[in-house]
């Protein structure tokens, strides 16, 4: 059992090197997690901890594969270079939205 655990921990630790995060951001969210942990002794709560990292591993994935995806969009996509170009984000303010939205109604 502890080989999957170090197996998790080694996972997190490398996507953290090569995601946009930073392998210090992951690892010093990841060790405080770990080390409130390393009492525990039923193979259950283990499972638990385990299952709850691998959920992690797939957001940390997800979230590389969409910084990436969205690099090479801004870098190549035409229509949405223009879109960015054009979007100011001082004019966009969500108080704003939300008080036409009242008035609406």
């Amino acid at each position: 059992m502890a080989t999957s655990v170090q197996e998790a921990r080694y996972i997190l630790l490398y996507l953290g090197r090569i995601s946009f995060l930073g392998v210090d951001y992951v690892r010093d969210r990841a060790k405080p997690q770990f080390l409130a942990n390393k009492d525990l002794t039923d193979l259950e709560e283990i499972n638990k901890c385990i299952n709850r990292t691998k959920y992690v591993v797939g957001e940390v994935e997800a979230m590389h594969k969409f910084h990436k995806y969205r690099t090479l969009k801004k870098a190549y996509d035409r229509e949405f270079q223009l879109v960015n170009d054009q979007f100011n984000v001082e004019t966009f303010n969500l108080k704003d939205n939300n008080d036409n939205m009242n008035q609406k109604s």
